[in-house]
């Protein structure tokens, strides 16, 4: 299994993710990428898994999907204008929490009865009521959430696609750290990611 390193922390100014609990495994097995770039068994496996950890970043990235479950852990400083909470990295699973911290770190846990997911792609999540008061300037809303297509038998097949492809050009060019991201990544990964994207309106 590749050890699959994603970033934990992706902060916005006015919010900040982390991963509560990463993800079991990569979105592809060794196997599977070895088979695809017909190596043979065992050969340069740390290789290949750095290469399986940069398409599986890269391709996070360019789609704002978490491929594999995770549970994440959103920091507020306020509440958002208009009330709606959107959440980062989906397609989201469920919401586990939202809670409501003080100046001594203390957490107050919102009843699950006074809010709701309204989506789960992007994740969007509204007051029943309106939200409460916040507690402190800082931090001070704690939002928890599972998100991510599931397990590798649960990635669309232009996902799955797209990895094998990216995985396999990052193997054949390990090494070259020249460039930005997009920088000659193949087409046809591109191309299968586009209708991923997520559009945050």
């Amino acid at each position: 299994m590749s050890g699959y390193r994603i970033a934990g922390h992706l902060s916005e100014g006015h919010q900040a993710l982390e991963i509560a609990v990463p993800p079991a495994m990569a979105p592809l097995s060794l196997a599977e990428a070895r088979e695809h770039l017909k190596l043979g068994r065992g050969e340069d496996e740390p290789g290949l898994a750095r290469a399986i950890d940069a398409a599986t970043a890269q391709a996070e990235a360019l789609t704002g999907r978490s491929l594999i479950r995770r549970e994440y852990r959103l920091w507020r400083h306020a509440w958002p204008r208009g009330g709606v909470l959107r959440l980062p990295m989906g397609p989201v699973i469920a919401v586990s929490e939202i809670a409501l911290l003080d100046d001594r770190d203390a957490a107050t846990l919102l009843a699950q009865e006074d809010w709701q997911l309204t989506e789960k792609d992007p994740g969007r999540v509204a007051p029943r009521l309106g939200w409460p008061p916040v507690r402190r300037c800082y931090r001070s809303i704690r939002i928890r959430y599972l998100a991510g297509y599931g397990g590798r038998a649960d990635l669309p097949g232009g996902v799955r696609a797209a990895l094998l492809a990216l995985t396999a050009w990052h193997y054949q060019n390990r090494g070259d750290r020249g460039g930005t991201m997009a920088d000659g990544m193949p087409e046809m990964a591109l191309a299968l990611l586009a209708p991923y994207r997520r559009l945050v309106l």
